[in-house]
């Protein structure tokens, strides 16, 4: 007679438990997101984190699950493991694995390294807590994968797969919960790294947010519709869902652009702007990031043409209607005061202006230009025709006020022919001083709508470097066309740029 081995009674019980977790799928998927989030609850009352800790908490589980989700999809691809055919599964991995994981991971991993190595620690101490995170992890891993309900199938080398998943993915969740809300402390990053910046911090975050809301959502919306019969998928309307979908998606990377740019923060509330960012789309609309969602969703709605997708666009626009833009009305006025007053007053919340919304004197941005070139003079007179709003101050960069703001021997000795000067939103800040293809692009965004938006070239990723090149082309053909003479003509400059 043969006597089942300890390991083989061991893998019979876990076939067996996953036999019957996966007939009461519904109930064990309840128990686990209902456990996760007790932990949290037991963990928050044991380390009480302070509101900043709780603020990039909250951010770090964001960006968990959506790394994560990611990396699980790309180990699925290469054949580390596979997943069993479930519901809420994206590319093969079930979403609410990732997020009882990023749940159950994600705010213990970074409230727990306040107490050890805690907040000041060194690159050594925040390394080796990671990797002991890992190791731990891995070895639990390997221990319980008999237990995994979700899992199909594991490669030999899933160990390495996993080793290599969960060091960029809690390196990251540590890595951001390091950058938001430590500017004025004497250590900011990932021990040796240094703080993620506002523009990276935005992409981590809205792009999962993006994923959910404006692709899998309306999938998973159509398909539980027609499971029930509700509604049939007809034929996508031509042209409109492209066209919406890249204005939609032109708009909120320019409005996440800005926020990072000039406010140094992110469209998130528990990481927001350090300013009010009235410049670029938010001279002209007010909720720029919330209009271009919405163009979004009429483009998943016309791209399966259903009247379920159009209770879900209309559902959208009642949510950011009356939910988010009287909150963020609310929370911007106690935050700025009279400033964001006045900015709700001049900016409509959904309508575009027609001219930009000026910003008070001090704060207009000044183009520096070379008073030698002809044809940057023929340029910024075509420019002065065009700003009929005044937004923009022109002044050469031999005269006085380049001078006075400029660094020594600054665009001019390099070569350059253009630099943008925006005064800071702030008297404390820094100014954004800018040359070159970048500063037409920002000084286009002063220009009237439609023109305007040129100027969200710069926020989509590979356009400012095509952009720069064509501005070198274009500066050598004027250094080497003899285009670079006294003008002809004499331009008008406004006597405040003198």
């Amino acid at each position: 007679m043969h006597w089942p081995s300890s390991v083989e009674t061991i893998v019979f019980d876990a076939e067996l438990f996953r036999l019957w977790a996966l007939e009461q799928l519904d109930l064990v998927r309840g128990v686990m997101l209902l456990c996760c989030l007790g932990w949290v609850a037991v963990l928050f009352g044991w380390l009480k984190p302070s509101p900043r800790a709780v603020r990039a908490g909250v951010l770090a589980v964001i960006v968990q699950l959506g790394v994560g989700t990611l990396l699980d999809a790309a180990c699925v691809r290469l054949g580390a493991w596979t997943y069993v055919d479930l519901p809420l599964s994206f590319v093969g991995v079930p979403l609410d694995l990732h997020l009882d994981w990023a749940l159950l991971w994600g705010f213990g991993l970074v409230w727990l390294s306040d107490r050890w190595p805690g907040p000041q620690a060194s690159g050594r101490a925040q390394a080796g807590y990671l990797l002991a995170c890992v190791a731990l992890t891995v070895c639990f891993d390997a221990a319980i994968h008999h237990w995994m309900i979700f899992l199909q199938a594991a490669a030999w080398w899933w160990w390495i797969a996993d080793a290599v998943f969960l060091t960029v993915t809690l390196g990251l969740t540590l890595w951001m919960y390091r950058s938001v809300g430590l500017a004025d402390e004497p250590r900011c990053g990932l021990g040796l790294l240094p703080p993620l910046r506002p523009a990276l911090r935005s992409a981590l975050v809205v792009l999962p947010f993006a994923g959910l809301f404006f692709v899998l959502l309306p999938e998973w919306i159509h398909d539980a519709a027609e499971s029930f019969g509700v509604a049939s998928r007809a034929a996508p309307l031509p042209w409109l869902p492209g066209l919406l979908a890249i204005h939609g998606a032109l708009l909120m990377a320019w409005g996440v652009h800005e926020f990072a740019r000039r406010g140094r923060g992110t469209p998130v509330p528990w990481d927001p702007p350090q300013q009010l960012v009235t410049t670029g789309p938010y001279a002209f609309i007010a909720n720029p990031m919330q209009v271009g969602g919405l163009a979004l969703v009429l483009a998943c709605a016309a791209a399966c043409p259903t009247w379920v997708g159009a209770l879900y666009a209309f559902d959208v626009l009642l949510v950011v209607a009356f939910v988010f833009r009287p909150a963020e009305h609310h929370l911007l006025s106690e935050r700025h005061g009279e400033a964001a007053l006045r900015w709700f007053r001049d900016v409509p919340a959904f309508r575009p202006r027609l001219q930009p919304a000026l910003p008070p004197e001090g704060q207009r941005p000044i183009v520096f230009f070379d008073e030698n070139c002809g044809t940057c003079q023929t340029w910024v007179r075509c420019m002065t025709q065009l700003d009929d709003a005044g937004a923009l101050r022109f002044a050469p960069f031999h005269g006085l006020l380049a001078n006075e703001i400029l660094p020594p021997g600054g665009a001019a000795a390099s070569g350059r022919r253009l630099v943008l000067h925006e005064p800071a939103l702030d008297p404390a800040d820094p100014a954004l001083t800018t040359s070159a293809g970048e500063a037409v692009l920002r000084l286009l965004g002063w220009m009237p709508f439609p023109l305007c938006t040129v100027a969200a070239l710069a926020a989509v990723p590979g356009c400012l470097p095509v952009v720069e090149g064509l501005y070198r082309l274009a500066t050598a053909a004027r250094q080497t066309g003899g285009a670079c003479h006294t003008a002809q003509h004499d331009i008008s400059i406004p006597p405040a740029s003198q």
